[in-house]
């Protein structure tokens, strides 16, 4: 269904039932949509109601001014879209960027969050370095450190130059294997909205350059699922073991055979992991 929110029309997904209601944020501004929550997320709609959404900017929905492409801005959206669906408390669950839009969005609607799951993900932007360090060293992206800069840097000029980079990192997100064709028909299916991906990482106005909650978090109250693949490029475990330190309720698991998406590395254990919080 579609939703004014915030004078932006959403793509927006309201599934199965069962408490507690689990909103999911996705990750990736500009190139990740509902499917990337869904696709980790997903059989745990049998018993809960789920929510899934595209961000605007991305996915199908709407493309905005780019002053609008803020984290304040996004929490804002999840509290109106929360309100506009009636929940009044529900699990938050993000992954890599959409875990920046959780942390966020429960520090500043606390009451509004039972639990808190989070994927891969860092309390600041201070993991650019070691990122790029681990897919230079990984090999399959065959980057140099200026392309891969670029890319946190938000300096891409069209949507073709957008997608060719996440066909040459997109190898670096599993541990798993995958052939050229299954890469293809993988991209093929996303939206690329490389000017939403510019606003964000903009080096000097952008908020992803400003973001940092580490001090924040130790405020935080609600129960926290930290979670991390141990060979995760992108947010390696350094990562989430600060997070984890820093939230006082929180428990931190680490998927020693998993990589960024530990849903697909290790996903008996994984769905497993996360009934086990929930019920508790």
């Amino acid at each position: 269904m579609e939703k004014i929110i915030n004078d932006a029309q959403l793509r927006v997904f309201d599934e199965g039932s069962g408490s507690p209601v689990i909103f999911t944020i996705h990750g990736g501004p500009g190139v990740s949509d509902f499917r990337e929550p869904k696709t980790w997320i997903g059989p745990l709609g049998k018993d809960h109601r789920v929510i899934y959404y595209d961000q605007r900017g991305s996915g199908l929905s709407q493309e905005t001014d780019k002053s609008t492409y803020t984290h304040q801005q996004l929490i804002q959206d999840v509290e109106a879209l929360r309100a506009d669906l009636q929940i009044e408390k529900m699990s938050v669950f993000g992954g890599s960027y959409g875990g920046f839009i959780a942390m966020l969005y429960a520090l500043a609607f606390p009451e509004r969050v039972s639990h808190l799951v989070l994927r891969g993900t860092s309390s600041w932007y201070g993991f650019v370095e070691d990122s790029i360090e681990n897919a230079l060293e990984d090999g399959r992206g065959g980057m140099t450190y200026e392309e891969m800069m670029r890319g946190f840097e938000g300096g891409f000029v069209s949507k073709e130059e957008y997608k060719d980079f996440f066909a040459r990192i997109y190898p670096l997100y599993s541990k798993g294997e995958h052939s050229q064709s299954e890469i293809r028909e993988f991209l093929n299916t996303k939206h690329y909205h490389y000017e939403t991906h510019n606003a964000f990482f903009d080096r000097e106005k952008g908020d992803f350059w400003k973001y940092d909650i580490r001090e924040q978090l130790k405020s935080l109250q609600i129960p926290t699922l930290v979670l991390v693949g141990r060979y995760d490029w992108i947010t390696p475990v350094k990562y989430s073991e600060e997070i984890a330190s820093l939230i006082p309720n929180s428990k931190l698991v680490i998927f020693e055979k998993s990589g960024h998406s530990t849903h697909a590395d290790e996903p008996q254990l994984f769905y497993q992991t996360i009934r086990d919080f929930l019920s508790t």
